[in-house]
Order: structure tokens, then sequence, then C-alpha cells
């Protein structure tokens, strides 16, 4: 008997939802309890099958009312609440980091040229220019007054590297000077504007910032 009974529970089950494409509702559910279809098989009707259930509490009300058993309420509750939660989205990789912006390269300065300096030496005056590279500082004397001697500057000119250096001085003023000391002693004295003095400390110690400046003597 008791097998024919559950025969008959599924056979009303597949019956009323076989050509019903209808999304189940609290009403089913109703007519599922009255038919004394399980509460077991209601539940996995419900897991498996589209619905439009009302749970508010006055829809809950009247399902209690039916005798609609409480795991079958709770799975009703349950599918409400999985079909009103948004579709969760596939989770997606972190955005990636962006491209590292090398750091450019520093341009490297090859020379600087400073004209309008004046050399003296004694009383020999040489108007020229100042080269500075990373590794050397020269003079070029492009006109050298009578006074000066033929071997004056060497070759019309004067270099030596960085390193001889002990020392430089800028001194301001309406025509500026710059001293400097060499580590054997010797010492060089340039002259020019104020602005040709401030331009060419700016870029002495753009090249040279460890060189010592200072003019305490």
């Amino acid at each position: 008997m008791r097998i024919m009974l559950a025969a008959f529970a599924v056979a009303l089950v597949s019956a009323t939802f076989a050509t019903a494409e209808a999304p189940l509702t609290n009403s089913d559910i109703v007519r599922l309890v009255k038919a004394g279809v399980s509460a077991d098989a209601i539940v996995a009707k419900i897991q498996t099958s589209d619905s439009d259930f009302a749970t508010d509490t006055d829809s809950l009300i009247v399902l209690a009312g039916e005798k609609v058993p409480n795991s079958v309420i709770q799975a009703m509750m349950a599918r409400s609440a999985a079909a009103a939660a948004p579709t969760a989205l596939p989770p997606t990789a972190p955005p990636a980091p962006p491209d590292a912006v090398p750091e450019k390269p520093r341009a490297e300065i090859t020379q600087v040229v400073v004209k309008g300096i004046y050399r003296t030496r004694g009383i020999c005056t040489a108007r020229g220019e100042l080269t500075m590279t990373p590794t050397k500082f020269a003079f070029k004397a492009i006109e050298k007054s009578p006074l000066c001697s033929e071997g004056a500057f060497g070759q019309s000119s004067v270099e030596f590297a960085w390193d001889d250096l002990s020392r430089i001085c800028f001194e301001y003023a309406a025509t500026g000077t710059v001293q400097i000391w060499l580590k054997d002693g010797q010492d060089m004295s340039f002259k020019a504007t104020r602005a040709e003095i401030e331009d060419l400390a700016a870029r002495t110690k753009s090249l040279r910032s460890d060189l010592p400046i200072r003019c305490d003597d």
C-alpha cells in the first residue's frame, strides 16, 4: 500500500509539472501539501525548479495555516533569497600594476662653455672661454693683451683636471672674480661680469657639488 502511495505521489508531482513551465508559487506548494506529497519531495522539487514565492509575513502566515511543513517553508524562503541575490560575477584578476616608467638616464654634461671670462696672470690679461666637462676645467685664450708673452697660457690655453683643484671661490660684484686654488699651491683668477660669475658658479656646482666652495682667504 505504501509503495502504491509513493508511486501515486511521484506520478502526481510529475503530472502537475510535466506540462507546466511556470515557476512554482505558494499555491502550487499548498496543492502539493494537500495532495499528501512528503515534505522531502516538495523540498527537492523547490530546489530543482524555478520559483516565484511570496515570503512576506502575511504569506508565511497563510502557508502555516495551510499546514505547510516548516522545512518546506524554509526551502521556499531560501529559494526566494537566492533568486533575489545578485548574480555573482566571476572573480576577476586584480588589475595589473602600471608598467613602471623607466627612469630617464640623466643627460651627461659633456661641455659647458662660458664666454667673456677674463684671466689675469700678473699684468697679462686674456679674453677667452672657460670650458668645463665632468673631468676637466680649461681656459682658452681668444685674445691676449700685448703684455702677454708668447708662452702665456701655453698653446693659448690652460687645462687641468677637477681633482687638481683644492677649492674655488666666487666673489660677486658689478664685476666679479673666480678664484681657484690648486692642490700644488698655485692659484688662478678669472674675472667677468656678475651675471657671468653667477652662471659659472651654478654650472660649477652642478658639475662638481663635492668641490669645496668658500671664500675665506
